[in-house]
Formats: structure tokens, sequence, C-alpha cells
């Protein structure tokens, strides 16, 4: 063998070359997992998960493998396909259930974990309502306050509001989380449950203009305790016509 830092004198003679690797091997390096968003479901429905789970393909010849598991919940899950990314869940029992999905290459493994609010049968929740907070009455068009309302300020009577939950049966309380441009949770013991609130009076707020999304636990207990007995989340729109082209306010 000849070495390559001289020319051949003889092109008919034969070559070999020898290439060494340098560098650090690649190392192997745990799943990426993700759960999927967090759900509320009303019995006897089923919960849709969507999960995903990928890696980097080593150890060399390795499979991932997913599994789901219950981590906390008073009852029963029975999920339809334990081993898939993508599956359903069954309870047995309403409450607040965390779900894990765990994908493993045989040798690292990682989890994310997925939050489902299951309400009991018979959902207590009727509507949200938009209320007016100078007369504490809702305003004409948001009772209820549908989902993917579009709310105009320029066209309300008043720009102090807030917004009511409407509950059909004996309730303990009602915990409300609000997100998208404002973030704010509110847990209320008794009636009237609103999103600003003090003591039953309705406090005046102007929402900033933006996109908001608003799920209301109804709890047998107070302070957001005991049994789950009805979920609601919707979402809508805040808009000013001066300023969004004259858009009308109204229910989605």
């Amino acid at each position: 063998m000849r070495s390559l830092d001289s020319a051949p004198s003889n092109l008919g003679q034969d070559w070999a070359v020898l290439i060494t690797r340098t560098g650090t091997p690649p190392q192997n390096q745990a799943p990426t997992v993700s759960a999927g968003p967090d759900r509320s479901i009303t019995l006897p429905d089923r919960a849709s998960l969507t999960g995903t789970a990928s890696d980097d393909g080593l150890p060399a010849g390795s499979t991932l493998s997913r599994t789901w598991s219950r981590l906390s919940g008073p009852g029963v899950v029975s999920f339809s396909a334990p081993s898939a990314a993508s599956t359903t869940a069954t309870f047995s029992a309403a409450g607040i259930y965390v779900l894990r999905l765990t994908a493993s290459d045989g040798a690292l493994s990682a989890s994310d974990d997925v939050t489902i609010t299951v309400a009991a049968a018979g959902v207590s929740f009727v509507t949200h309502t938009l209320i007016n907070a100078d007369t504490d009455l809702p305003i004409p068009g948001f009772h209820p306050l549908l989902d993917d309302a579009v709310i105009n300020l320029a066209l309300l009577p008043t720009r102090n509001l807030a917004i009511r939950v409407n509950v059909a049966c004996t309730t303990g309380s009602v915990r409300m989380v609000l997100s998208g441009t404002l973030v704010r949770t509110q847990t209320e013991n008794y009636a009237p449950y609103a999103l600003t609130d003090n003591a039953g009076n309705f406090l005046a707020w102007t929402p900033a203009l933006g996109t908001y999304q608003l799920t209301s636990t109804a709890w047998s207990s107070g302070n957001g305790t005991g049994t789950v007995l009805g979920v609601q989340t919707i979402e809508f729109q805040v808009i000013d016509g001066s300023a969004a082209s004259g858009l009308p306010a109204g229910n989605g």
C-alpha cells in the first residue's frame, strides 16, 4: 500500500485508500413526547387523545414504544389502544384525571401528561352570559354567550362588562379559567358565579381586544373541590368596531 502523500509512478499500479472517521459518534437522545391538549368531556362521552412521539433512531435497530397510563383520577380509565399515540379513553366516574403518554427507545424514555376534566351526565351548565355591569342585566344578543362569539365594544350599550356562568342545579362552587389575551382564574362559592365578581356584586371589566377561551367547571363542594358536575368551554373575540372596519357584534 502506498501513501497518498506520494503520486503513483505507474498508473497501472493498484492503490488502496484507508479512510479514518474522526469526531464523536452520535449519542442516543430520549424520545420527544407530547400528550396533546387538555380536554373536557361529559359522561358517557370518551376523550380523544392525540399524542405524538418521535425518536432519533438510536440505539441502532431499536423500536420506539408508546404507552398510555392513568397517573391520577377518581375512577378507572380504559384506553382503546394503549400502545398507540392517538387513542380514546373511557372513564368510569366523573372527576379530573391526569393521563400520561410514555415513549421508550429501549434505553431512554420520556413522558408527557394531559389533564382530562370529566363531567357527570346531565351537565349542570346551561350557558355563559355577557352582563352589563352598570345594570347587572344580560346584554341583548349575548344571553347566552355562545362559542365563537364576536363582542364588538363599539356596539354595546356599555363597556363595563362581566361574564356570568349560569348553573342549572345545586352547585358548591364554580371555577373559571380565562386564557388568551388575558389570563385569569376565579373560583366562586356563591351565585352569581362571575369572572369579575366580589361577594355577589359584578365588577366592571372592559376586556382588551383579542381572542379568549373561557372554561368554567362546576363542583359539588366549595373552593373547587368535590365532584365535577359540569364543564363548558367557549371561545370569543373582542373587537372595537371603530378600529375593526365596522365588524358587527354577535354570537357565532
